[in-house]
């Protein structure tokens, strides 16, 4: 199987109008902004394939739904966050972690330490580790506005809230990370930096 988001995984799903070709140009035109939405929200590449292939189906199956009171995108976003958040919740429940999860690039120096390279992991692990600490709604918030730079009147759409919901979800998931990623000036990495 390919591991590409963009890989197809439609040929055999055919809308109920029967038009297969426009809901696969469709799936070609959204298919990164869904992956990036729900990557975001589980923190896991692996899932945020399958959980991309599960929006699509599922679009595909509610598609004669889809009444255009929002825009396209703004519907299948919704189902995205959707069925990010109810994996969430399975996970929640079976009270599992999640176990993998995605690494951000690391910035790109010419001169690579190391050294270096150990502080972008630690630094990526514990964004990670915040982010995954994140509520559900929180997070989502987060991914949409600040992460997807979603319009929030489409954010808090998704979300089904308002938009005075969705700023405040906003303001709680920063003041969260904020203190999450706290420097501790304690920290060997730290005292280091300052030695040095």
């Amino acid at each position: 199987m390919n591991d590409s988001p963009n890989a197809s995984p439609l040929p055999q799903l055919v809308p109920s109008n029967g038009d297969s070709d426009s809901f696969e140009d469709l799936y070609h035109r959204h298919v990164d902004t869904v992956y990036r939405i729900i990557a975001k929200i589980v923190l896991n590449e692996s899932t945020a394939h399958d959980l991309t292939q599960d929006t699509f189906v599922k679009a595909a199956a509610h598609l004669h739904q889809f009444k255009g009171n929002a825009s396209f995108k703004t519907w299948l976003c919704r189902i995205a966050v959707n069925t990010a958040n109810e994996h969430l919740r399975k996970i929640i429940t079976a009270r599992k972690h999640l176990n993998t999860l995605s690494a951000a690039p690391e910035p790109h120096s010419g001169h690579k330490t190391p050294r270096d390279s150990l502080f972008w992991k630690e630094e990526n692990q514990r964004v990670t580790a915040a982010m995954e600490a994140l509520e559900p709604p929180l997070r989502t918030a987060l991914v949409l506005t600040v992460i997807e730079g979603m319009d929030p009147r489409d954010a808090a759409d998704i979300q089904g809230c308002t938009r005075s919901t969705l700023y405040w979800r906003i303001h709680q998931a920063r003041k969260a990370l904020k203190k999450a990623l706290a420097i501790d000036p304690e920290t060997k990495w730290e005292q280091e930096v300052h030695h040095a």
